[in-house]
């Protein structure tokens, strides 16, 4: 029992908190409004004793000054026997938007409208409540049973500065962020909807107007212009003949398996910080400074490899005649062989060496991150002795079967050594395609590789996995830290006792076609 509530689930973790699925007990009836008569179902969030008090307030804070319908509502607030506080949340039975997207081919301009006029204005209440909302993305908007769009993700949020120049900076990163998750939605909408190319434009005012100098702040303005585009429609669940192939039955209520793939519906213009980037990395989401820092490091990396490569060379002249003819058909075929080339050409030679100077060839000539060999298999099991150290065949056994248990630790160790080589292609068998923990792996391996230190991953020897939920192909494994470590081969102490080591995570994983693949990490 917690708070009243008899615990009938976990149902997520995070660095700050763990939710349980609460039942009020037998004979508990909603007593009106939405779902009277029907047993009274809530999320109990209990703060882990790390948590920032401060934070935990701020969250209470905003809960209860906010309009109601706009946040997730705050049924009530209990400070547990040990100290922790525990937060009586409303049931959101739905998904989040990110994963419904996923599950969709394309949406109405009117379901555009219902899924971004509530963010909107929860956006403008935080503001005037005097909260600017870091966390803000497709993930942190979740649905209720009804379909109805509420924001959360509330430990995103932080004190505004004062009003006046000092809240500009604030204020105009939350703009950014809003600009991104709008594009995301207007992405998914028909191109053959009459009413989809004004999208483009309204996108295009908005991050216009986050960018201008001086600021003004135009939440207000987005909204109207947002029902003067379209008028408001239900969104549609998901059917399990609406999914898009390979991702399953509908996820609406539910976990969905992975991100939506690029060419779905209209491609409206992408933001200049956005457009170095590859599609399916657009399609994170990421704050805007990890979105420059990544296209900067994307163009470095290429520059600096095509510099007095051939192939480059090669690609500048084909580019020189091209722009000479203007013929669209042309670029495209020319772009796509390029895009074939470059990925041969930086791929190193079959006598080459590793970054640490031993072989990187396999017995039969091969390259080792190379997936010729297996185009299911995505590199994982080629050469297991440079790509996973570790790899053997009973690692194979797990990452293919069916228990998510046995087959994460072994993507974690796997995960270790792609990332102690800083190899990009090794990361691509281990991490799943468009997730948070490629796009975080993979800037730490590019980073490395141009001299910026190598990555250090959090090592998850000697824990023990247990399974918390699986839904599908989708599991959430807990790793508990071990009751008593073996003492350091090194007497000396360690350099950051406070560090992540020795804490409890959690990781979701995902299986595919190819096996288990690790979707995301959360230590706390």
């Amino acid at each position: 029992m917690i708070a009243g509530y008899r615990v009938v689930r976990r149902l997520g973790s995070g660095r700050r908190a763990v939710v349980y699925l609460g039942h009020a007990g037998p004979g508990a009836r909603r007593p009106t409004g939405e779902g009277a008569g029907r047993a009274v179902v809530v999320a109990l969030k209990v703060f882990g004793p790390e948590a920032d008090p401060a934070s935990v307030e701020r969250e209470i804070r905003a809960l209860s000054r906010c309009p109601a319908g706009l946040l997730p509502a705050l049924l009530d607030v209990a400070t547990l026997p040990d100290g922790r506080v525990c937060l009586v949340l409303e049931r959101l039975a739905g998904t989040s938007l990110s994963r419904h997207l996923a599950c969709v081919d394309t949406i109405g301009p009117g379901e555009a409208v219902t899924i971004l006029a509530p963010v909107v204005t929860a956006l403008s209440a935080l503001h005037a409540a005097g909260y600017a909302h870091d966390g803000l993305s497709q993930a942190s908007v979740l649905f209720d049973a009804s379909g109805r769009p509420v924001l959360a993700g509330l430990g995103g949020l932080r004190d505004l500065p004062p009003a006046g120049r000092p809240r500009i900076p604030a204020l105009r990163a939350n703009y950014l962020r809003l600009g991104m998750l709008v594009r995301g939605v207007f992405d998914c909408l028909d191109a053959e909807d009459p009413a989809s190319p004004a999208a483009g434009q309204l996108a295009s005012w908005f991050e216009d107007a986050a960018r201008a100098a001086p600021f003004q702040p135009c939440l207000d303005g987005l909204e109207r212009r947002l029902f003067d585009w379209a008028a408001a429609t239900p969104v549609r669940r998901p059917g399990p003949g609406e999914a898009r192939p390979g991702r399953g039955p509908g996820v609406w209520p539910g976990v969905g398996p992975g991100p939506r793939g690029p060419g779905v519906g209209q491609r409206a213009p992408v933001p200049p910080e956005v457009r170095p980037l590859p599609a399916w990395l657009r399609l994170l989401h990421l704050p805007p400074e990890l979105v420059t820092a990544l296209g900067t490091a994307l163009r470095t990396t290429l520059g600096t490899a095509l510099a007095g490569h051939p192939v480059g060379r090669g690609l500048s002249r084909l580019r020189d005649r091209v722009r000479l003819r203007r013929r669209p058909l042309s670029l495209a075929a020319v772009v796509a062989a390029g895009l074939v080339l470059l990925a041969l050409g930086l791929l190193p030679a079959p006598s080459g060496t590793d970054s640490s100077g031993t072989s990187a060839t396999g017995v039969a000539g091969v390259d080792v991150d190379s997936t010729t060999a297996d185009p299911e298999g995505r590199g994982r099991f080629d050469a297991p002795d440079a790509t996973a150290p570790d790899a053997t065949a009973p690692d194979a056994a797990a990452l293919a079967g069916d228990d998510p248990v046995q087959a994460v630790p072994v993507l974690l160790r796997l995960r270790a050594g792609c990332l102690a080589r800083a190899s990009v292609v090794c990361l691509d068998g281990v991490d799943q395609p468009g997730s948070a923990v490629v796009a975080a792996d993979t800037y730490a391996a590019r980073t490395a590789q141009q001299g910026g230190g190598a990555a250090d991953p959090q090592a998850f020897d000697g824990y023990t996995a247990s399974m918390v939920e699986r839904i599908g192909n989708s599991a959430l494994v807990a790793l508990a830290p071990p009751t008593e470590p073996a003492p350091p081969a090194d007497p000396a102490p360690p350099a950051d006792p406070s560090g992540p080591q020795g804490r409890p995570a959690s990781v979701l994983a995902v299986k595919g076609e190819g096996g288990w693949l690790l979707r995301e990490i959360f230590d706390y």
